[in-house]
């Protein structure tokens, strides 16, 4: 099994990245996973990136897009991850009632459907530049017609994306064991970077 862990990292979020990166190696050390970070202005990385992880998938059997802020935490081997669907998986978002999908780690399996999704992202481009969340609200409002073709598959938050808000009411999905730590709704940045940098430093510690 060929499994590649896709990053994108760039100046704007380098805090984040210098304080994740360490979990994401020695989880591919561990697995016998790829490593690829890229390393583009989130703006490109949002358009540029869907092809670039279309062509990965003619290398990868899987490949899982990971954001600069997600610390891994847990040990399970993502291609082995309980309830993986036969295309592309997402988890859910319950914090922040603005999307039912959080797209901050995906799962993309390599078949024709996958790469098709990622195309029709690339090139529907003019339509979500326009959305509160770019390409997770444009997935986001094709979900049913995307679930009822079995290509989008969701899990439950805590199966490898726990997010965490610290506003409109705050709350957290991640506890000690859970697979990814993703303080995506933790803001501002500087707040964000020291709890990624928290976090990291308790894993280090732990034996």
């Amino acid at each position: 099994m060929r499994v590649a862990l896709l990053s994108s990292i760039s100046q704007g979020c380098a805090a984040f990245a210098q304080a994740t990166t360490a979990s994401k190696l020695r989880y591919c050390l561990r697995h016998g996973y790829s490593l690829v970070f890229e390393n583009r202005a989130y703006e490109q990385a949002c358009h540029e990136g869907l092809l670039d992880l279309a062509r990965m998938l003619d290398h990868y059997d899987i490949v899982w897009s990971l954001d600069a802020d997600c610390l891994i935490t847990g040990r399970q081997p993502i291609h082995e991850l309980p309830g993986l669907g036969p295309h592309v998986t997402i988890c859910r978002e319950t914090i922040s009632q603005s999307s039912p999908i959080n797209c901050g780690s995906m799962v993309w399996q390599s078949t024709e459907r996958s790469r098709r999704l990622l195309h029709d992202m690339h090139d529907a481009e003019p339509e979500w530049r326009r959305l509160p969340y770019v390409t997770q609200s444009w997935l986001a409002d094709r979900l049913p017609q995307l679930q009822r073709d079995s290509t989008v598959t969701l899990l439950p938050p805590k199966a490898f994306n726990s997010t965490v808000w610290n506003h409109s009411g705050g709350g957290s999905h991640w506890q000690p064991g859970d697979l990814v730590y993703h303080p995506c709704g933790v803001v501002p940045h500087e707040l964000r970077a020291e709890a990624l940098r928290e976090m990291a430093a308790t894993l280090e510690a732990t034996p």
